[in-house]
């Protein structure tokens, strides 16, 4: 894509013809996807990506930092997924995991292929075999980020993301209720500031290598606890350090995306978010903020 965007504007008014050429693919890639059509989704690659080729850069960051994103049965989201990942000058790499039978390669990505589905918790267990990066994004296949967060998430890095889980999506717990702590407390985000929250939900969240290498020798090995990976990551790390899961400002639009097959929308896996809260209570841990 890059040596097409240097020949393209090696041409005589080659800006113009750029863009002629990314307009003109937009309305072939609108009228594929209303006719359904199986070239919808290499087209929708070829658009994002051409777009971004003119923008691409690296943040003046010293941490290197790696995205890890899961892939299940929503690929057709994954080219504005990657897209708004290369949006933010603080991620170095991007890794697709493709976590059911898939030949899908996606460019400009490091693609691991799995035969089989191998739960959420493949994320952070893949995550640990990689030395080289000192804190992970994981993003789930159902949110873009349309505008680059990289102030916003390096602030929040270097505060307080060595030893707690970060993210934009939380959730306040309602330990009262010792049946349903999870179910009967409510989602919560911030606009303004950097804030303390129970639990930082797994659509969106950053963990350091350090809190990878907790994660795996925490113990926290029940079935419910590795069902819900994202709750097992801040009941892990809160229960190590004594310190709060923290919410990254929204500051810029997040898109909601495809989410036919989200896992909130089925009943077995709320059961499971509270018997996995009930789980890390029994095993030592308590809310901290």
């Amino acid at each position: 894509m890059e040596k097409l965007r240097r020949f393209i504007e090696s041409k005589r008014h080659s800006r113009k013809l750029y863009w002629i050429l990314l307009i003109y693919l937009k309305d072939l890639l609108w009228n594929i996807k209303r006719n359904d059509s199986i070239f919808a989704y290499p087209l929708q690659f070829y658009y994002y990506l051409s777009l971004f080729a003119r923008n691409k850069r690296r943040g003046k960051h010293k941490e290197n930092i790696a995205a890890i994103v899961l892939s299940w049965k929503r690929t057709k989201n994954l080219p504005q997924i990657v897209f708004g990942l290369k949006k933010q000058s603080f991620i170095d790499d991007i890794f697709i995991l493709h976590n059911h039978p898939s030949k899908l390669w996606v460019p400009g990505c490091k693609n691991i292929f799995f035969k089989k589905n191998k739960g959420c918790i493949i994320r952070h267990h893949f995550a640990s075999t990689l030395k080289e990066y000192d804190y992970f994004v994981f993003s789930d296949d159902d949110l873009m980020l349309k505008d680059d967060f990289s102030k916003e998430v390096l602030e929040a890095i270097r505060k307080h993301g060595k030893e707690s889980v970060l993210g934009f999506i939380g959730h306040e717990l309602d330990l009262n209720n010792k049946d349903k702590p999870y179910t009967s407390g409510k989602y919560k985000t911030s606009k303004k500031v950097i804030m303390p929250v129970d639990i930082v939900k797994g659509r969106f969240h950053i963990i350091s290598k350090l809190g990878i290498t907790v994660m795996a020798k925490s113990g926290l090995d029940t079935d419910a606890l590795k069902s819900e990976d994202d709750l097992r990551a801040n009941i892990a790390l809160q229960r190590k350090f004594k310190k709060p899961s923290y919410l990254i400002p929204i500051k810029h639009e997040i898109v909601e995306l495809q989410d036919n097959h989200a896992l909130e929308y089925r009943s077995f896996h709320i059961k499971y978010r509270d018997r996995a809260i009930r789980d890390g209570l029994t095993l030592g841990w308590k809310s901290i903020k």
